[in-house]
C-alpha cells in the first residue's frame, strides 16, 4: 500500500535533514599511529599498511588536505578502508553522489561492514535516493537488530518513500529500542495518521508528548488525529496550542481550516487554509479544501485555481515517489 505524500508536508519537512541523524563513521586516532603522524614518506616507499596508517593519522588529526592525495591513490588501488575514508571526506564536503559510488565499490568487497553501510545510508539520503538508503538500513537492522536508530531511520525513510505500512513496522521496533523513544513515537503517530488509524495515532502522540512536552510536530500531529476522530473542539484547541509555540506550522493551520469547513464557516476556513498553503505550498489537502471553501463562498475563479494547483501538487508528489522507487530489475542496476 502506498500513499501519496507531499515531501515537505507537516512532519515530512523534517525529513530533509535525515542524513544528519545517522552517526557517521570516524577515523580513529588510535588506528593511525604513524611514525610522525604524517603522510610524508622517508627515502623508501611505504607499504600499503604504512600508507594507510599515515593517512588515517592525518585524517584523525583533521589534516584532510595533506591526506587526500595518498587517500585517493589508495582508494584507486582498491583499498576498502581507503574507499570508506574517502567516501566520508566526499560526503562531508557535500559530494554525496561520488561518496555513494565509492561506497558501492567498497560494499562489493565488504557487504556487511557497518560503517560502510551506515555512510551509504547517509550518502543516499543526502543524494535524495531514499530507496537506496532504505536498502542499506534494512541490512543494518538485520545485522544489528538491537540498534534502535537504524529502525527509526528505516521507518522515516519508508515514510518518505510513501510506504506507511513498512514505515509502521520499523517504527514499532524503534519505539522499543530507542531511549528515550519520543521521536520514534512521533513518527509512528504520523504514520498512523496517514493510515487513518487515528485512535492509535492519538495514543502514540500523547506518549511522545509525555516524554517531550511542547514538541510542535507532535502537537500538530495530535491535532490532526483528534480531527480524524471527529473531536472538533479538542482538535481546534490542540492546533491553536501548536500555533502559540510555532505560529507558522502548516499542519496546525490546516487542522483549523478543516474544523471550520466541517462547521460550515467557509470564510474562516479559507483564511486558515490560505495560511497553511503559505507555509507549505506542497500540501495537497490544503489546496483541495481551499477549492471547496471558495466554491461555497461563490468565488468560482479562486476555486478553479486551487483545484488546478491541487492537481499539480499531486502530479509532483507522484513524480517524487516514482523517482524515489527502487530501480527495476530489468534495468541492470544494483
Amino acid at each position: 500500500m502506498k500513499l501519496g505524500l507531499g515531501m515537505r508536508s507537516g512532519f515530512l519537512a523534517v525529513l530533509a535533514g535525515l542524513a544528519t541523524l545517522i552517526p557517521s563513521a570516524t577515523v580513529s586516532a588510535q588506528s593511525a599511529a604513524g611514525p610522525e603522524g604524517s603522510i610524508r614518506a622517508g627515502s623508501q616507499a611505504p607499504t600499503r599498511a604504512q600508507a594507510l596508517e599515515a593517512v588515517g593519522a592525518a585524517l584523525a588529526a583533521g589534516r584532510i588536505t595533506e591526506a587526500e592525495p595518498a587517500l585517493r591513490r589508495l582508494a584507486a588501488e582498491g583499498s576498502v578502508r581507503a574507499m570508506g575514508w574517502l567516501a566520508k571526506v566526499e560526503l562531508d564536503a557535500g559530494r554525496p553522489t561520488y561518496a555513494m559510488a565509492l561506497l558501492e565499490q567498497a560494499l562489493d568487497v565488504a557487504p556487511h561492514a557497518e560503517t560502510l553501510l551506515r555512510d551509504y545510508a547517509r550518502a543516499s539520503l543526502a543524494s535524495q535516493a531514499p530507496a537506496s538508503a532504505a536498502s542499506a538500513l534494512e541490512r543494518l537492522l538485520h545485522l544489528y537488530p538491537e540498534h534502535g536508530t537504524y529502525a527509526y531511520m528505516l521507518g522515516v525513510t519508508q515514510l518518505q518513500l510513501g510506504n506507511p505500512v513498512a514505515a509502521e513496522a520499523a517504527l514499532e521496533v524503534a519505539t522499543t529500542r530507542l531511549e528515550p523513544p519520543d521521536r520514534a513515537l512521533l513518527a509512528l503517530g504520523v504514520v498512523q495518521n496517514k493510515l487513518k488509524r487515528f485512535a492509535e495515532a492519538r495514543r502514540s502522540l500523547r506518549q511522545s508528548l509525555a516524554l517531550k512536552p511542547g514538541e510542535p510536530e507532535a502537537q500538530a500531529a495530535l491535532a490532526e488525529a483528534l480531527h480524524g476522530l471527529g473531536e472538533l473542539d479538542p482538535a481546534e484547541s490542540q492546533a491553536r496550542r501548536t500555533l502559540a509555540i510555532a505560529p507558522d506550522h502548516g499542519t496546525a493551520h490546516l487542522v483549523i481550516g478543516l474544523v471550520a469547513m466541517e462547521r460550515g464557516d467557509f470564510a474562516a476556513a479559507a483564511t486558515a487554509l490560505e495560511a497553511a498553503v503559505a507555509v507549505d505550498p506542497e500540501e495537497p489537502r490544503a489546496h483541495y479544501q481551499l477549492s471547496l471553501a471558495y466554491a461555497r463562498l461563490g468565488e468560482t475563479e479562486k476555486s478553479k485555481q486551487r483545484l488546478e494547483r491541487y492537481k499539480e501538487v499531486l502530479d509532483a508528489v507522484e513524480a517524487q515517489l516514482t523517482d524515489a522507487a527502487p530501480p527495476s530489475p530489468e534495468g541492470g542496476e544494483r
